[in-house]
């Protein structure tokens, strides 16, 4: 068996997009897209392992599904950052992060929109069952 390990993935373009309504065909949605870089490597002779996980401009904005391109707002800049960690027999782990700086830009419409989003996941996440009841806050 070999005493070294190497394992690179890499995932360029992956698109997460976040409806506001799912039943709506012209519904505002919330894309995020970047390119990532997964590297594994194991050496078995120092028991050591070790990854990390490099993303490469990733950025977020909000747009209206059916008319992406014409109003289309950015929320997150392109950032780039990577995770780092290493694991070494009898020593402490290591964990770094190194990250360009972060510039985002949010109104009141991005919130109100990532709330009606987020009460959709509600009921798949273990929270509130009826996502369209108002919450209230009884003292």
């Amino acid at each position: 068996a070999s005493e070294q390990l190497q394992l690179k993935m890499l995932i360029t373009n992956p698109e997460v997009c976040l409806l506001e309504d799912a039943t709506a065909w012209d519904t505002n949605a919330i894309v995020m897209r970047a390119t990532f870089n997964i590297i594994f490597k194991r050496d078995n002779r120092l028991e050591q392992r070790s990854w990390c996980v490099l993303v490469d401009d990733m950025e977020g904005y909000r747009c209206q599904l059916t008319r992406e391109e014409s109003t289309a707002m950015s929320i997150l800049e392109p950032v780039s950052f990577s995770l780092d960690h290493m694991a070494q027999r009898g020593l402490p782990s290591k964990l770094k992060l190194l990250m360009d700086p972060l510039n985002m830009t949010i109104s009141y419409r991005d919130y109100v929109m990532a709330q009606r989003i987020l009460a959709r996941w509600r009921p798949w996440t273990g929270g509130d069952d009826h996502p369209d009841e108002p919450q209230t806050n009884d003292a």
